[in-house]
């Protein structure tokens, strides 16, 4: 049909060719309980040991982040200027595509879902505090002050999430359904 308008978009997804390339999204004013969300997945895990952004929420030192490791882990990060906290969810294959949400209520816990299934409720010894300063989400890259860990790989969304999702919300993300703001 010389009328039909065709979707002439290449992927529908952001690629992340693991060098310099991320998306920052400013002022946005990010505070406890929220969530991160993402559906991603890795090239390859060729670095040595390189831990890889995928989605962060940060100021400066401090930040919340799921990343990526080049051992093949799929790992929450939560960093003040001091203090860890790392809890390993999972083994990545790469080439395959997975959707995390990792919800921080408060300073020390955290719930993180695999492809819908909780794998992870805990707290942690470390603290890593929000505050007003917290304006930061990115994609593709572990922090933007002194940046590391350029992520190689598709992000095909990212959400960040003001509530504590359900067990019944969570698997509706992860299908793909839309779960509505809270206020």
């Amino acid at each position: 049909r010389q009328d039909h308008v065709a979707n002439t978009m290449p992927a529908p997804y952001y690629r992340f060719d693991g060098t310099d390339d991320y998306i920052s999204a400013t002022n946005n004013q990010i505070t406890h309980p929220f969530y991160l969300e993402t559906l991603f997945k890795f090239d390859n895990y060729s670095d040595g040991g390189t831990a890889v952004g995928i989605v962060d929420a940060s100021s400066g030192a401090r930040y919340f982040n799921i990343r990526g490791h080049s051992n093949g882990n799929i790992e929450i990060w939560r960093r003040n200027t001091t203090d860890r906290s790392l809890v390993v969810l999972a083994d990545a294959i790469p080439d395959t595509w997975y959707h995390v949400l990792a919800y921080f209520e408060d300073a020390t816990s955290v719930k993180a879902y695999v492809n819908g299934v909780l794998l992870v409720d805990t707290d942690s010894t470390h603290s890593a505090a929000i505050d007003n300063t917290f304006d930061k989400a990115i994609v593709g890259v572990q922090r933007l002050t002194s940046p590391t860990g350029y992520m190689k790989g598709e992000v095909a969304f990212f959400r960040v999430g003001n509530h504590e999702p359900t067990a019944a919300e969570v698997k509706e993300l992860y299908s793909g359904a839309s779960v509505p703001y809270k206020y």
